[in-house]
């Protein structure tokens, strides 16, 4: 590796160059990584700005981290706490195994990094996938934490097109971090079932989530009135995962939610968001 010190940067702009260089890297000792490690530390910002350069710097920070060392990724990322404007999202492809096994205190640096930028992370879709990814192997005190990140603007991030998957993959967790998710959206379960993206949230959670978060969301539905869904262009959605779970967790009170949504079927005969609920009515009684 000694030969390819100062050439980094210059490896970066070419493809074939590239990933020859992350061929070299997958197999590198740990005394040939330290004799780059300086110039990925100094040129973090530019790599990452770069296609082919975020692949070279993705590749050796997952190999600090096969290699448990850590430290010097999260002393990387404390060196440049002040420029993360200027971060490139990309970045946290190679370092997400740090997830599985470190803590939020080890993890301080990097968890500042995401705190300030959680709406671009959970919103672009170039970081979403890696955002996705962590949150699912991460520690439970990690997940909590990136959920309570998130709390102050989980509205926004439930009716962003992207963002809106980013909540899916932690209301599915079926833990107390998926719980608080779904508490931080309180009273405004309903709202959120008739938007375009944040109705896949809460169809998500009916689909998948605990049976304590499927009975917290259908309770605060009924409140504000589960059947005015009916009449809804995307709520309608909402109310047919309403059924389609309620079948499996109390048939007896699927029958009678049934029964009153078919009530209303000459009213509604003819309204299209109702037409497509009392179909799937019609099918899950087939089923039971």
């Amino acid at each position: 590796m000694a030969n390819l010190q100062g050439k980094i940067a210059a490896f970066s702009g070419d493809q074939t160059e590239a990933l020859h260089l992350c061929d070299l890297l997958e197999n590198a000792s740990v005394a040939d990584l330290e004799k780059v490690h300086r110039e990925f530390r100094e040129r973090l910002f530019f790599l990452s700005e770069h296609e082919f350069g975020s692949l070279l710097l993705m590749k050796f920070c997952a190999r600090i981290s096969d290699l448990n060392l850590e430290e010097p990724i999260i002393q990387l990322l404390a060196d440049h706490i002040a420029d993360l404007e200027r971060m490139k999202m990309t970045l946290l492809n190679g370092i997400g195994s740090l997830f599985r096994t470190l803590n939020v205190r080890q993890l301080e640096p990097l968890m500042r990094l995401i705190a300030f930028n959680i709406i671009n992370l959970s919103s672009d879709p170039r970081s979403l996938a890696n955002f996705e990814s962590m949150v699912q192997i991460a520690r439970y005190d990690v997940q909590m934490c990136l959920i309570d990140m998130m709390r102050p603007c989980v509205l926004d991030i439930a009716r962003d097109k992207n963002g809106n998957n980013a909540l899916q993959s932690l209301i599915i967790l079926h833990n107390g971090a998926s719980d608080f998710l779904v508490n931080t959206m309180a009273n405004n379960i309903t709202s959120l079932s008739h938007h375009p993206y944040a109705s896949f949230v809460i169809q998500k959670c009916l689909h998948l989530g605990s049976k304590r978060n499927v009975l917290f969301i259908i309770f605060e539905l009924s409140t504000t009135g589960l059947l005015s869904l009916l009449y809804q262009r995307f709520g309608n959605y909402v109310l047919q995962s309403v059924v389609r779970r309620i079948s499996v967790l109390n048939a007896e009170q699927c029958r009678e939610l049934i029964s009153e949504i078919l009530s209303r079927r000459n009213e509604l005969e003819t309204h299209d968001s109702a037409r497509k609920v009392f179909k799937t009515c019609d099918y899950v009684l087939k089923k039971m």
